[in-house]
């Protein structure tokens, strides 16, 4: 595979060489690039051979670097390879649950394991080769995000409808003997890996550390568009504070935090949010867990501090499921600083109303939610539900949006401090 420069960082000794976007790396120390991963293998070793093409002519450099040095170049290609796909059949997979019109790069199914190591995807380990395998466990690399669901292999093997997912122990295994760190994932289904299931599950990860670092659980995620599909049932009220309490039974085992209930555990068992000290490191954040109560506590940081802010009106637009939370907020903004901020819960249209998070709401779900009504100086919205390149799910861009409504359209950050300064303090204003 050519590996074309995309760009090339500042200072870097890709600058100081004169590579430029558009030359092509062809080897490093006479050896092609297999991947991203091998790429970062070789260029940081002290000295290596670069062999790079640019047009018709092809360019040796002999680089030599300090320890804290980086070559700096970026690839069109971010992987360097082709991702690896996934071939299982999950029965709760959310892709499968697309509505018809969602645009085709949605329903690309990753199962990587390099994706794993460098952006915290979950896998499966299903679907690596015995040669990818055993670069793993030789090569360390760690930690690996695992979707686990339940250690039980049959059952895994029905959930999956992939004869290779029973052989997660023997994986976990191989991982533990290879001094490999791993973080796991529980997609939970009522009356298939809940329960005693679970407690089952999590027992017998908790056997697994150190090497075994935390556990997520996190509800299964149904969209109307299940047709055909394995019939599951929405996580109630009652099978959530089930799970809430099996996870608590485990971590007094494991006698620190391990197991961790997704925040839309609490929500639907109508608890609390825990305490900072239940998440301990927040090494699940990015898998919705801990997301809410790193939010408040940073508003809360924040408040703390003097607020310079000219009262006005505005709208939010979120998600169902943290929309107690937000409306709390709006009410304190307005009693406490005079800001009327008014919250409105989005309906989810294009998944489904069972979808409530605040990211997977679209361009067309929040043009809707305020359709009719004076929203005020500005429109905010959930930043999550955006690209990188400010395009909803449903292909609606940003520019779109505030072109049919007429006002400002503000994304907002998950962070509380940004999220004070650019609503409260009026901060976006000066970033237009």
């Amino acid at each position: 595979m050519e590996h074309r420069v995309s760009s090339v960082m500042k200072n870097s000794i890709g600058e100081e060489l004169g590579i430029r976007p558009g030359d092509v790396l062809l080897s490093v120390d006479g050896a092609p690039v297999e991947d991203v991963l091998d790429y970062r293998e070789k260029t940081t070793r002290p000295y290596f051979e670069l062999l790079m093409k640019n047009g018709d002519e092809e360019i040796l450099f002999e680089v030599e670097r300090a320890e804290d040095e980086d070559l700096g170049l970026a690839f069109e290609n971010e992987l360097m390879d082709q991702k690896r796909f996934c071939r299982n059949k999950c029965i709760f997979c959310f892709v499968d649950q697309l509505p018809p019109n969602a645009r085709p790069s949605l329903r690309f199914k990753d199962d990587d394991f390099r994706l794993s190591f460098l952006m915290g995807n979950y896998i499966t380990l299903t679907n690596v080769s015995e040669g990818e395998w055993n670069r793993i466990l030789t090569q360390r690399i760690s930690p690996m995000y695992i979707s686990v669901h339940t250690t039980d292999g049959e059952l895994r093997r029905r959930i999956m409808g992939n004869p290779d997912a029973a052989r997660i122990r023997e994986r976990l295994d191989d991982l533990r003997a290879h001094r490999v760190e791993f973080h796991c994932q529980v997609v939970m289904m009522k009356g298939i890996n809940d329960g005693a299931v679970l407690r089952d599950t999590l027992t017998t990860l908790l056997g697994y550390r150190p090497a075994a670092q935390s556990v997520a659980i996190v509800p299964v995620g149904l969209s109307d568009h299940r047709d055909g599909l394995y019939a599951l049932e929405p996580i109630d009220g009652a099978t959530a504070r089930e799970t809430i309490a099996i996870v608590e039974e485990i971590n007094a085992k494991a006698g620190c935090p391990f197991a961790f209930c997704a925040d839309e555990f609490f929500i639907t068992a109508g608890q609390e949010m825990p305490a900072a000290s239940y998440y301990g490191d927040f090494l699940q954040i990015e898998d919705g867990v801990g997301m809410v109560r790193m939010f408040l506590d940073e508003v809360e940081e924040r408040l703390r501090e003097p607020v310079a802010c000219r009262p006005y009106r505005a709208t939010l637009v979120t998600g169902k499921a943290v929309y107690g939370y937000m409306a709390e907020l709006s009410r304190r903004f307005f009693r406490e600083y005079g800001m009327e901020l008014t919250v409105i819960p989005g309906e989810n249209r294009f998944f489904g109303g069972r979808i409530t998070v605040s990211g997977l709401l679209t361009g067309g779900d929040i043009l809707t939610a305020v359709s009719d009504r004076d929203v005020g100086e500005c429109l905010f919205i959930p930043g999550t539900a955006l690209r990188e390149d400010h395009v909803f799910l449903d292909d609606m861009t940003l520019a779109e949006l505030e072109a049919r409504l007429g006002l400002p359209v503000v994304p907002i950050e998950d962070h509380g401090a940004k999220f004070v300064e650019r609503i409260l303090c009026g901060s976006w204003r000066n970033e237009r």
